[in-house]
């Protein structure tokens, strides 16, 4: 996947800034956001490193039954997953 733009990332932030004033009432000038930019192995999820995109497949599949049914209640379905290759669903 290419990487996001110098563009892309400020309209994320600004839509952010925006979207939390109108949610909260805060103005925006009292608003701070902070993008910073992770490889998947700088992050853990799960108690487990983020594979890079070409392992996705094989650690989802290993996760344990417990983890996929909770993923599972709270709205990551099976079949999203496999429609991203990333189980058999």
């Amino acid at each position: 996947m290419p990487e996001e733009t110098s563009e892309q990332r400020q309209r994320l932030m600004l839509g952010i800034v925006q979207a939390v004033s109108e949610i909260s009432g805060v103005e925006e000038s009292a608003i701070w956001v902070y993008l910073c930019s992770l490889a998947p192995d700088d992050m853990v999820e799960y108690g487990h490193v983020l594979p890079t995109a070409w392992r996705r497949t094989a650690v989802v599949q290993t996760l344990p039954s417990e983890l996929k049914r909770y993923l599972s209640s709270i709205g990551v379905e099976n079949k999203k997953l496999a429609d991203k290759g990333e189980i058999n669903g």
